[in-house]
């Protein structure tokens, strides 16, 4: 890190800090649920034998078996929401999480898909993007023919942070042996919201051998992640830069102290897409942006 820039990140410092506390997840009016048949996945959870459909949420067809007609549920069917876990984490807990599977997935073998992984807010669960409308923005996207069939992650955050090596060594690796995903790093992405898109530039820019973009979503750092971003973002080689969509309403009391982490990318001439519309720090403002989030992350993908 240079002088200058060592001098810069310096000065944010103390912003950062006075701003740190600010709550990540400010919650809005309650949203009326999507779709919610089962509780949210916890470290004691058993993965349900039977998915449910994204539209009303009725019991579908169990992977691997047909309707009883045999005709495929297919193309007008919506996609689907599993709850599942992992035991025995490399961190020795147990990691739960949600699974969208698209429309045709279950009927259509052969194709392989790009996947999504999106964090929560800081004291949030995944139920948050839920509620958000995220699986029928899918739905509604997909069988328009907008956005390509996608597989999207959920994981469940239950402390202060995200564990990198829980994701990397043992939810990445779970999602590529049982799904049929295409694991090169064009066709995996990471996004979060409020602090949730910290953990998802973080996993993005330390491993950006593994993940092509990274949204950030209303982004609420911690207290040092200010020096810890800028040398991470350093650490990029250029050629393997990811894709970075920033987003935040400009009434988010936060605002401020997110314009720091995109001046650090500013310093080391990195690029990003920036959006500040109406808005602020709440479900409101994310559940209007759902579709505007699932639309540029597909961008690219086949």
């Amino acid at each position: 890190m240079g002088n200058r820039a060592r001098f810069f990140v310096r000065r944010l410092i103390p912003a950062v800090c006075c701003l740190w506390l600010a709550s990540c997840a400010i919650a809005a009016r309650p949203l009326k649920r999507a779709r919610m048949a089962t509780a949210i996945p916890s470290p004691t959870i058993t993965p349900l034998s039977a998915p449910f459909r994204s539209t009303g949420f009725l019991p579908s067809t169990p992977v691997g078996t047909s309707a009883p007609d045999s005709t495929p549920r297919c193309p007008d069917d919506g996609g689907i929401i599993k709850p599942e876990s992992l035991s025995d984490t490399v961190d020795g807990q147990t990691l739960g999480y949600f699974i969208y599977l698209p429309p045709c997935y279950q009927s259509d073998a052969q194709t392989r898909y790009p996947v999504l992984f999106l964090f929560h807010g800081l004291g949030r669960t995944p139920e948050q993007w839920l509620d958000l409308g995220l699986v029928n923005a899918a739905d509604r996207l997909i069988l328009s023919g907008q956005i390509p069939s996608l597989l999207i992650v959920l994981p469940y955050i239950t402390g202060e942070d995200s564990n990198d090596a829980v994701m990397l060594a043992d939810l990445l690796p779970a999602i590529d042996r049982g799904y049929r995903t295409q694991t090169d790093r064009n066709h995996r992405a990471v996004g979060g919201i409020s602090r949730g898109a910290e953990w998802a530039l973080r996993l993005a820019l330390r491993r950006a051998d593994q993940f092509g973009a990274v949204g950030l979503h209303s982004l609420s750092p911690s207290q040092n992640a200010t020096v810890d971003i800028f040398q991470w973002a350093e650490a990029v080689p250029a050629n393997m830069w990811p894709r970075i969509y920033f987003d935040a309403g400009y009434s988010d009391p936060q605002l401020p102290q997110m314009m720091q982490i995109l001046q650090l990318f500013d310093i080391l001439k990195r690029p990003y897409e920036k959006h500040i519309p109406p808005g602020d720090h709440s479900d409101g403002y994310w559940s209007a942006h759902v579709e505007d989030y699932l639309l540029w992350y597909s961008k690219g993908w086949e």
